[in-house]
């Protein structure tokens, strides 16, 4: 959140909350960025059309 914080030229002394700057910055939360890439991963899966099998 440090380097966000250098980004947006805003100190801790300012008192604004992260979620602020992430939407000043136009960045997503860690979570919903994981939930994307299990989506595409999942995605991926499903259209796999050769399965390993033993």
């Amino acid at each position: 959140m440090r380097c966000l914080r250098r980004t947006a030229e805003v100190t801790m002394r300012d008192n604004i909350r992260n979620d602020k700057i992430r939407r000043r910055l136009g960045m997503k939360q860690i979570i919903e960025f994981i939930k994307e890439k299990l989506i595409k991963w999942f995605g991926q899966l499903t259209r796999k059309t050769c399965w390993y099998h033993r």
